[in-house]
């Protein structure tokens, strides 16, 4: 049984209700406090119906009210103050009517020295204090010197309603064996007052307590008898203390609240609402370069990895940050010199003309040394009117064609023809495959022989001479090497 209600009636005034938390089992019982009652002198009909809370309901409905007759007789009112000695759990007392009924009695103390206070209502009439200690030295513990003076033990003091003291034990007379026995009487108080009853219900003003009575709420009283509607409740999933009600992990979050998902914040799904982590975190969705500088630069990455850079000067397209002149070669990279390959001072290494080329005079190398010159007089052949062929045969005197020299050599870059009529005829130089590698007039050299400059267009190999007239001639085979 979880809890009941108690409604509660004196005299047939109004009712009043107590909530009781106490936990109950078929056939138990316990003693429930009722508030302080204002009764009156003659007989009062006390009316009680229970309930079970929350709508359970009862067994045993038959016996869920009771009424019960309250006689007001004349009485004292007793006050038993026990100051025990350190052996408290050896003392026991009760006062007992002349059948041998219990009107008030204490005992079961636990150890260690105390004071214990039990009031009570006590008819007119005798009764036996009985006090006992199962160690046989009453309340004194300690008697160093057995001159019959207690120097350590407790006391002990009954008052009546008037302050009159009925019986007390000190020092001097604390030590009564086993049992000690007293007669007390009990006469009508006569100065004692009721309590005050203004709104006449029944109940004593000052046990008229308010509250709430949800035994549910965190401000639950328990001695209230109407509910003032300041009940308390606790946040869903927690009690009263903020604590959760289930929290198997011990992380301070509720079971039925907990969040599955990642909760390491550097992990590219982490989640902030996540309280229980599932082991989903993963590092590599949000991995990226993370400098603006880097040619991979990731604006959603949060995790970097290695960020590729351009070379320097270079953009991260292969494109010069800086390139005036469109060239393609990057300004700080330029190097100025001489950029033509035809140039006696060419550089290999110049990416930017800066004006500086020098050339060799026409007919001439970069030596200073003639290009051609097959008499070896120092006289460019371009140049020399008298070519000496000694040695080679006189082409002017020659009726025949004739080819010089043949083969040519690498140093030889101007082939020779005589036996020709013309100054001015033109040959052609056919590969072996077909081809006319070279085509063009001469230079006179002597009468009837004429320099051809054939060397710089034809690379070694067997070629054919044609001459070019109105009844062409040829072909002639030239072998160059």
């Amino acid at each position: 049984m979880a809890g009941f209600e108690l409604t509660t009636s004196i005299n047939g005034l109004d009712s009043f209700t107590t909530i009781h938390q106490d936990i109950l089992t078929s056939g138990a019982s316990v003693q429930v406090m009722l508030p302080e009652l204002s009764l009156a002198t003659d007989t009062n009909e006390l009316n009680l119906n229970v309930k079970l809370l929350n709508g359970l309901q009862d067994d045993f409905a038959d016996n869920d009210e009771s009424i019960e007759r309250i006689i007001l007789e004349q009485s004292d009112y007793w006050t038993f103050s026990l100051n025990t000695d350190a052996w408290a759990n050896e003392i026991s007392w009760r006062i007992e009517d002349v059948d041998g009924e219990a009107l008030m009695q204490g005992g079961d103390y636990p150890v260690g020295a105390d004071t214990y206070v039990h009031s009570s209502c006590v008819p007119v009439g005798c009764y036996t204090l009985i006090m006992e200690d199962i160690n046989g030295d009453g309340l004194c513990a300690m008697d160093f010197d057995n001159d019959g003076i207690c120097d350590f033990g407790g006391s002990m003091i009954l008052t009546n309603a008037s302050g009159d003291v009925l019986v007390e034990l000190d020092n001097t007379n604390n030590d009564y064996g086993s049992q000690g026995v007293w007669e007390v009487c009990a006469i009508q108080a006569t100065d004692m007052e009721g309590c005050g009853d203004m709104n006449n219900n029944g109940i004593c003003d000052a046990s008229e307590i308010s509250g709430c009575q949800n035994i549910q709420a965190c401000n639950y009283i328990p001695g209230a008898l109407w509910d003032d509607g300041s009940c308390t409740f606790a946040e869903l999933y927690y009690d009263c203390n903020g604590n959760c009600n289930c929290d198997l992990d011990g992380d301070g979050i509720c079971c039925e609240l907990e969040t599955d998902g990642c909760t390491n914040s550097e992990a590219c799904n982490y989640s902030a609402n996540a309280s229980n982590d599932d082991g989903s975190c993963e590092f590599t969705s949000c991995a990226g370069c993370t400098d603006s500088n880097g040619c991979n630069y990731d604006a959603n990455a949060t995790i970097s990895i290695e960020c590729d850079f351009p070379p320097l000067h270079y953009d991260c397209n292969g494109n010069c940050n800086n390139d005036s002149d469109n060239d393609g070669i990057c300004d700080e990279l330029e190097v100025a010199g001489c950029d033509d390959e035809s140039a006696c001072n060419y550089e290999v290494t110049a990416t930017e003309n800066d004006g500086s080329c020098t050339y060799a005079d026409t007919f001439y190398n970069c030596d200073g040394n003639c290009s051609n010159d097959i008499d070896e007089d120092g006289i460019c052949d371009e140049m020399d009117d008298d070519v000496s062929v000694d040695g080679l045969g006189d082409f002017g005197e020659s009726s025949s064609l004739n080819l010089f020299p043949n083969p040519m050599s690498p140093e030889q870059s101007m082939l020779f023809v005589s036996g020709l009529d013309n100054d001015q005829t033109t040959i052609r130089v056919f590969s072996s495959d077909g081809r006319v590698v070279w085509q063009g007039n001469g230079i006179v050299k002597n009468p009837g022989v004429i320099g051809y400059p054939i060397r710089e267009s034809i690379s070694p190999g067997t070629y054919f001479i044609q001459v070019v007239t109105s009844s062409p001639s040829g072909n002639i085979p030239l072998l160059v090497w």
